[in-house]
């Protein structure tokens, strides 16, 4: 697995969780 490859996953990831979250919040 290339690191530019694992940032993508993790950045991903991250944009995921804060959507949610935001979801969450707003109800």
């Amino acid at each position: 697995m290339s690191p530019r490859h694992l940032h993508t996953s993790i950045a991903i990831t991250v944009t995921q969780g804060i959507f949610f979250t935001d979801q969450n919040l707003t109800g």
